[in-house]
């Protein structure tokens, strides 16, 4: 019982904070507008300085592992082919393909993976850790098959290379790695100006998750979608637990990558398909659904996690 309600403490805010949203929007608190500048400052200020917080004041020296890393990056690079194989073979229209291939492996791991760590032992580094290495994949990726699947043109690796490093999430990083590396305290007023508004982010990211919901999204190609909500779900972390604990990681760095592996899709993933000529409404769907079901599997992940032990 004690696991079980950890598990359900941990998931069920995250769900109330998106169901907050919805009401907000259905009560006439957050129009598009509101909702649109919502989400720029949740992921151009907020979550940059989040990741900014947790990689400068980590103990870079104690919680660096290459094999973490590397896991992260190698599982992440080699989900994304794979399914990028699959769905080229299950959609013969080649931008459901591209959308569904995202959909399924981009997880949004900025968003929810620090916060739940954090809130489960007190510190997330080894999750902005996880972040690094996941997220310059995930950009490259994500460009390379909606360039592919969709109809805006060639692979350019200028393109990606500029992605990669204009992104909000990585240039936190960036800011913050010389702060641990050289083991440099962040001046308290800016410590605390940092800590202020990067609190900010998770909440504010959940409540635009929770307004933007659109019941006509939600019932367009409902086959596909469900589909690839349950890779992202249960299939990716059935596939990656078994491996991360075999490789002997326990907790933070397991939950971490119980996230990195089991996450809702980021709902980026819907601005980069519909933007890149690929199947926008199915793109939106995979979003929608796996957010809604995600608290419920996380639950179950860290139920049984817990129970064993590991975590």
């Amino acid at each position: 019982m004690e696991n079980f309600i950890f598990s359900i403490n941990v998931a069920l805010p995250i769900l109330f904070v998106i169901l907050i949203g919805l009401f907000l929007k259905k009560r006439g608190f957050l129009d598009q507008n509101a909702i649109s500048a919502l989400d720029k400052f949740s992921f151009r200020v907020g979550m940059p300085l989040l990741m900014f917080k947790n990689i400068s004041e980590m103990d870079f020296y104690a919680e660096f592992s290459l094999k973490f890393i590397l896991f992260c990056a190698i599982f992440s690079l080699a989900t994304f082919l794979i399914i990028w194989f699959v769905a080229l073979r299950l959609f013969p229209d080649r931008p459901a393909a591209g959308s569904f291939a995202q959909g399924s492996v981009r997880g949004s791991v900025s968003v929810l993976g620090v916060s739940i760590v954090a809130n489960i032992y007190g510190t997330a580094g080894i999750a902005a850790v996880m972040i690094s290495a996941t997220v310059p994949i995930y950009n490259a990726m994500s460009i390379i098959i909606l360039t592919c699947c969709g109809t805006s043109g060639k692979v350019r690796l200028r393109d990606i290379v500029h992605s990669i490093f204009t992104n909000p999430l990585v240039i936190g990083i960036l800011c913050g790695l010389p702060f641990a590396l050289l083991r440099i305290e962040v001046p308290e007023a800016a410590a605390s100006t940092v800590d202020t508004l990067s609190a900010t982010a998770t909440p504010l990211a959940l409540i635009v998750i929770g307004a933007s919901f659109n019941r006509a999204d939600a019932t367009a190609r409902l086959r596909p979608a469900l589909l690839a909500t349950l890779i992202k779900l249960v299939i990716m972390p059935c596939i990656g637990m078994p491996i991360a604990i075999w490789l002997g990681f326990r907790d933070a760095a397991l939950t971490s990558l119980l996230l990195m592996t089991s996450t809702a899709t980021a709902p980026a993933s819907y601005i980069m398909a519909r933007n890149m000529g690929c199947d926008g409404p199915l793109a939106s769907n995979i979003v929608l659904l796996s957010t809604m079901f995600f608290s419920f599997t996380l639950a179950a992940w860290l139920f049984a996690l817990r129970s064993f032990g590991l975590i």
